[in-house]
């Protein structure tokens, strides 16, 4: 059975209240809204809570809803324990709700191009602890976007007509979630890049022995 969640930078799911609101599309009109108490206190899913990772900035929430929401999923097993290589200065997406906008009638999330601009790398000179991995995108987006996701779009390449040395046509594209944004990082003379928390940091939260327990708990819930 299929389980939906909410997945966000840990630094945001601990600055919500009990009584902040989750808001979803429904497909037969604008929106609705419920709150994390509501959620957590629902015998639909019973321990619902905040799962967050031990040090990275990601967290997840189940999604308990009374009426079906419109949305779009990633599946779970899409997301590697292993982050995908991203070659530097490809074009990636950042998708959320940057100053408030999109968030009357429907929401209607505000999508960034950026580009890639390291490997997965350390933050140390920055204070950060140094076992925590980070990737970095070229520029600062708005605020607003802290907790959106990251997606990178591959071409998917498939075996064609020969032509010379270059036997493979674009045959479509694939989606990867490859993280959340945590936040920006500046410096006195107008230097801003983005810092992405990779999306295998999601893999551990998911593996980790709490919320199988608690997956356990709900698929043999009465």
């Amino acid at each position: 059975e299929a389980y939906d969640y909410v997945i966000t930078a840990k630094h945001v799911a601990e600055f919500l209240s009990n009584d902040a609101e989750f808001i979803a599309n429904v497909p037969a009109g604008k929106t609705i809204s419920v709150t994390f108490d509501y959620m957590e206190k629902s015998n639909q899913f019973p321990g619902a809570k905040w799962f967050v990772h031990p040090s990275a900035d990601i967290a997840i929430h189940p999604i308990v809803s009374p009426q079906k929401i419109d949305h779009a999923h990633f599946p779970s097993n899409e997301i590697p324990q292993t982050d995908k290589l991203i070659p530097l200065l490809s074009t990636v997406y950042v998708v959320g709700f940057p100053f408030g906008l999109g968030v009357h009638d429907r929401l209607d999330p505000i999508a960034k191009k950026v580009q890639v601009a390291s490997t997965i790398t350390s933050l140390e000179a920055l204070n950060v602890k140094g076992d925590l991995r980070f990737l970095l995108l070229d520029q600062a987006v708005a605020k607003g976007y802290s907790g959106a996701p990251v997606f990178y779009v591959e071409d998917v390449l498939v075996p064609g007509i020969k032509l010379g040395d270059k036997p493979f046509i674009k045959g479509g594209e694939r989606i990867h979630l490859i993280g959340i944004l945590a936040g920006q990082i500046s410096d006195d003379k107008g230097g801003k890049i983005s810092a992405v928390v990779p999306i295998s940091y999601l893999w551990e939260i998911l593996h980790s022995a709490d919320f199988m327990q608690y997956q356990k708990s709900i698929r043999f819930s009465p």
